[in-house]
């Protein structure tokens, strides 16, 4: 268990850097001009929320599992979990294909008209020469 417990935190230790940034930077790509600390914020404490709540969770199929004889439940959880977040993502693309299609998104569309309200160029207002220079 000790191992296992280990390689979690590894992973997690390289996968947090990772994954902030562009997290935090889609936070602020969907708030309104003079809002992204309040966006920002309402991220980190939805975040911290969600946390402790899958942390409640998995804590009680720990003790449930011991008490049961089945140490894995945590751990099947958990996978069971993973399974559906793939499942939920892939039945979102199939019955919405306009959200991703190839690398353009709906997000890119929402950023493109978020910086149009703030009079902002969007990269593909911009010629090829003027986005390497900001490069």
């Amino acid at each position: 268990m000790a191992l296992s417990t280990g390689f979690l935190a590894i992973g997690l230790n390289i996968a947090q850097p990772i994954a902030q940034p562009f997290a935090l930077d889609r936070a602020a790509d969907f708030a309104r001009p003079g809002l992204t600390g309040t966006y920002l914020g309402v991220y980190a404490t939805a975040g911290g929320l969600v946390a402790a709540g899958w942390n409640t969770i998995i804590g009680y199929l720990a003790d449930l599992g011991d008490r049961w004889h089945v140490p894995a439940l945590p751990w099947l959880a958990l996978a069971l979990l993973a399974v559906a977040s793939a499942a939920a993502i892939a039945a979102i693309r199939s019955s919405h294909p306009q959200l991703t299609v190839g690398r353009h998104s709906a997000h890119d569309d929402l950023t493109g008209a978020v910086a149009q309200q703030a009079g902002r160029q969007t990269p593909a207002d911009r010629s090829p020469d003027e986005n390497a220079s900001r490069k």
